[in-house]
This record gives structure tokens, C-alpha cells and sequence, in this order.
């Protein structure tokens, strides 16, 4: 992979936005199957809980850390009370094409003295406080960071140079991408973004499709699905006005969508994904 200049600020647009990080004590653990937009950080002081997905069962194992990437479909288990530490958390910058085909299955983080040190004080400390404070966030954020760089070097470098172009297309995308995150609510037609873009609709399309990986249409649909079932989970908000705030022209629509890119309609999935792990 050639070098990245440093004038070339390709952390701009990849940054971690965290929606939770707690611990909860867990007995009976049988969950699930979840399928998210956000992704997940498990750390457990004792073993003996488990995920499954595709008929593969993890183990998380005692003082180790575990990355559920978004869009996996998994089931928990739990036979016995455990001290569960974990965040909730979105990688903002990869595309869930991107997140979909490489990060497909939970992941056993490889033992690195820095990170396991960080690892298990920042646990401890949960446990102690029963409480987030400033200082708890800005550790989780640390350890997200460290986390997901481990999680890249076991990548190839075909997958890393990819994502590097990715990020320099969103730098050339910026005006678009900011525009629809902030219009979700909204009509978001190609005609309107290619003006932002200064090219022709046609143009603006195979533009985007190229720097992004998804057709405007698909990526809008996307953040959309996404914002609704972050929505869902993390607000108490009707699913009548979760669905205008995301864009979609009434329920019904929501809910077809939604569950063709959640597996359940909205309302199973508040449901069940309303628990604290």
C-alpha cells in the first residue's frame, strides 16, 4: 500500500460515535438473534457466556476482548451470573457494504499488553463506579480505537489500501455526505445532490457510486435503516414519527424496508433489542 501523506487527513471522516457503555450483572443470558447498525465491545472479567452465529459458538472467554461488528446476526447465551462490560458504538466512514463483506462474525481480539491493560483497569473501574463519567467515555473511545486497529492489521492489505480509498472519495463527497446526514428527514433526490456536487445527475451518480461503493439511493436507504434502528433501541419515540424523522414516507413503508434490512419489522425489533448488553 503506498504511504498516506500527512497532508492527506483521512481520519476526518472516520471517527466512533458510542451510544452506551455500562455494565450490567447477567444470569440466564438467552437472547437474541440480533442483527444492528452499530457495532459491539464485550469485555468480561469471568468466562462463561457465549455468542452464536451461523451455527458457530464463541466462548467469551475471562479478560478478553470481543468485537461484534454492525449488521451480524447473533444469539447470547449465559448460563450463569457474570459481571458483563460492553459499549455500543458505530464506526462512522466504512459503509455498511464494506462492514457487511469483510467484518462478518464476531471477533476474538489478539492478545497486546496495551490494550489488555486498558482493557481490564477500564473494567475494573466500571464496576467499581457503577457509572460513566468523562473520563470512563474518553477511555471507551480509546479502547474502541485501539480495538478496531487490531482488528485491521489482521486484515489484508488489498482491504486496507480499499478502505484508504474510500475515505479519500468521502473528502471529495463531503458537502453531499453532511447534506444528506442532515436531511434524512427529507426528500433526498440526485438532481439536488449532483448540484451540490457542481456535475450532472448522471455523472453524480457514477461518481458516487465509484468514491462511496453504493448508489446515492442505496446509501440513503442505508443511514436511514441505520438512524431509524438506533432510534429504536436508544429513544422512546413512536415508530410513527421515528420513521418521519428518517425519511420514509409513512409506516407502512418504514416497516417494509426496515425488515428487509433487519430481518424483523420495527416494532419486533425495538421488542427485543431493548436489553442492556
Amino acid at each position: 500500500m503506498p504511504p498516506i501523506l500527512s497532508h492527506e487527513p483521512l481520519t476526518e471522516h472516520l471517527h466512533i460515535r458510542v451510544f452506551t457503555t455500562r455494565v450490567v450483572k447477567i444470569a440466564g443470558w438467552w437472547t437474541g438473534p440480533y442483527c444492528s447498525p452499530y457495532w459491539r465491545l464485550y469485555f468480561n472479567p469471568r468466562g462463561g457466556a457465549s455468542i452464536e452465529t451461523g451455527g458457530r459458538t464463541t466462548p467469551l472467554a475471562a479478560s478478553r476482548l470481543y468485537i461484534i461488528p454492525a449488521w451480524v446476526r447473533f444469539t447470547s447465551r449465559s448460563p450463569r451470573p457474570i459481571e458483563h462490560c460492553h459499549s455500543h458504538f458505530e464506526v462512522v466512514g466504512l459503509p455498511a457494504t464494506v462492514i457487511r463483506e469483510i467484518f462478518n462474525r464476531p471477533v476474538q481480539l489478539q492478545r497486546e499488553q496495551p490494550i489488555d491493560l486498558l482493557a481490564r483497569g477500564w473494567a475494573a473501574d466500571m464496576i467499581s463506579r457503577r457509572r460513566v463519567d468523562l473520563d470512563l467515555l474518553l477511555r471507551t473511545k480509546a479502547l474502541i480505537f485501539m480495538a478496531l486497529a487490531s482488528l485491521i492489521r489482521e486484515t489484508s492489505p488489498e482491504f486496507q489500501e480499499r478502505c484508504c480509498r474510500h475515505l479519500l472519495g468521502q473528502r471529495s463527497m463531503t458537502a453531499v455526505l453532511d447534506h444528506i446526514e442532515s436531511h434524512l428527514s427529507q426528500p433526498l433526490d440526485n438532481k439536488h445532490l449532483a448540484a451540490l456536487s457542481h456535475v450532472g445527475r448522471d455523472h453524480f451518480i457514477r461518481l458516487f457510486r465509484g468514491r462511496i461503493g453504493q448508489t446515492p439511493a442505496q446509501y440513503i436507504l442505508d443511514r436511514r435503516v441505520s438512524r431509524a434502528a438506533q432510534a429504536l433501541v436508544f429513544s422512546n419515540d413512536s415508530i410513527k414519527n421515528i420513521a418521519e424523522q428518517c425519511g420514509f414516507i409513512d409506516r407502512y413503508y418504514f416497516s417494509r424496508m426496515f425488515a428487509a434490512r433487519m430481518g424483523v419489522p420495527p416494532a419486533t425489533y425495538r421488542k427485543t433489542s431493548r436489553v442492556y448488553h
